[in-house]
């Protein structure tokens, strides 16, 4: 099966929109391999948000974090805190 609905579609759609993220911005999004302290971690995810508020891709890389829920990174604009945020609030 192939379509919008499926992560591979989504996948798609967010390539398709041009968005302002790539391989050369990754550790931006997720940190890298290195060990970041929470200071650096928090400052690092606000530039990456940055890029996320202009970005054309913005919408279709929001569907296509909630449908592969990842557990790290920043994905549209939001950090894995910010998710955690979302899921406990829907929970309630």
């Amino acid at each position: 099966m192939t379509g919008p609905s499926t992560l591979s579609g989504l996948l798609d759609a967010v390539l398709a929109a041009g968005p302002a993220c790539g391989p050369d911005t990754a550790e931006l999004f997720t940190g890298g391999r290195g060990w970041e302290t929470f200071d650096q971690r928090l400052r690092r995810e606000q530039r990456a948000k940055a890029v996320c508020v202009t970005c054309p891709a913005l919408w279709q890389c929001l569907s296509y974090s909630l449908a592969l829920d990842p557990v790290e990174g920043v994905w549209a604009g939001l950090s894995q805190d910010d998710r955690d945020g979302i899921r406990a609030q829907a929970a309630a």
